[in-house]
């Protein structure tokens, strides 16, 4: 049973309006031993105040909250770009803030200080502590890219199907001929690395690939993506195809390529994920599972909109599917 305000009243053995008062600070004063009393029955009922209710009763500030992982990150850039383009078409301002590294909880404390009427996060990973801050969010919270599968944030949520995007990408290798699709997966503490290594696992499945295939994880970095991939060369027998978690990693992986005088796609076949604009730029040009990011966006938003409109509704998660687009890279004609 939820424990209500009301509740925590009876026990402190005084109005749900006085409960109001200690956790607002205000607008009446409560005398100290009345709000002891208060104090000690939210610790012993375990009550969590509803945030989202609390921040929706402030004056509408006209704004939303941005919070972004990794500045430099041009996917990051790319869809802070279209959520930005898409607020600004329903009237709103966007305050954008990366983490970078730092303590995500006090990030998103940060956009309730400044009464922002919602925060759309990308999360850097899971962990107990990004749980603890969707608990306690100061305002709706909109959860992007980063989402557990299972959805049980409690909180709306839009992403692409990593998995399935993945799966896609490996099968288009395997139409090509071959019978020995290698990844280089992304770090498995996101569930972007996860997923969509999964989905590259799951195409081998699906079509009977009995013979070995190699699997090296990197950060989603160029670097990263050059020193796995060398790892990798050294483990393939060529020709081979590899699927890529990022273009990042990818860039890294041309590099490798190139280091050892090695050719794409004659010698080493690539699709890989997310299609940044830097993708069509490559040499050859990369195949990738693009995010549709303008859909992406727009779904956040009528997302949040939906949750400030009615904060008790139910959480829903969206998902939508990730783009082909196949270049030379893995062997098609250049589009």
């Amino acid at each position: 049973m939820k424990v209500t305000r009301a509740d925590v009243a009876k026990r402190a053995q005084t109005s749900a309006a006085v409960v109001s008062y200690v956790l607002n600070g205000g607008p009446k004063p409560v005398a100290p031993a009345t709000r002891a009393r208060v104090e000690a029955a939210i610790r012993e009922l375990g009550y969590r105040p509803n945030r989202v209710a609390q921040a929706l009763r402030r004056t509408r500030s006209g704004f939303l909250g941005l919070l972004m992982p990794d500045g430099g990150n041009p996917f990051f850039a790319e869809l802070a770009h279209a959520i930005e383009t898409e607020a600004a078409r329903r009237g709103k301002l966007l305050f954008l803030l990366h983490s970078n590294g730092r303590e995500e909880a006090e990030r998103l404390a940060a956009m309730g200080d400044v009464r922002a009427e919602g925060v759309l996060w990308v999360p850097r990973h899971e962990s107990p502590s990004n749980a603890l801050a969707l608990a306690d969010a100061p305002c709706p919270v909109v959860v992007l890219d980063r989402v557990p599968p299972d959805a049980t944030s409690g909180h709306d949520s839009v992403a692409v199907d990593h998995h399935e995007g993945a799966r896609l990408a490996t099968s288009h290798l395997l139409g090509h001929g071959f019978r020995q699709v290698s990844c280089l997966s992304g770090p498995s503490e996101t569930v972007v690395g996860r997923e969509r290594a999964a989905g590259w696992r799951q195409a081998l499945r699906d079509h009977d690939i009995t013979a070995e295939a190699w699997e090296v994880s990197s950060d989603f970095t160029p670097d990263g993506g050059r020193l796995a991939g060398a790892q990798l060369l050294d483990r393939l027998t060529l020709p081979a195809a590899v699927f890529v978690a990022s273009d990042r990693q990818a860039l890294g992986l041309l590099r490798a390529v190139r280091d050892r005088g090695l050719d794409v796609p004659r010698d080493v076949a690539i699709v890989s994920f997310d299609g940044t604009d830097v993708s069509a730029y490559t040499t050859p040009p990369l195949s990738t599972m693009r995010q549709p990011l303008s859909l992406l966006a727009a779904e956040a938003l009528t997302l949040m909109e939906k949750r400030i409109r009615d904060p008790y509704r139910p959480a829903r998660h969206v998902s939508l599917p990730a783009e082909p687009i196949f270049r030379s890279s893995c062997g098609c004609e250049q589009k």
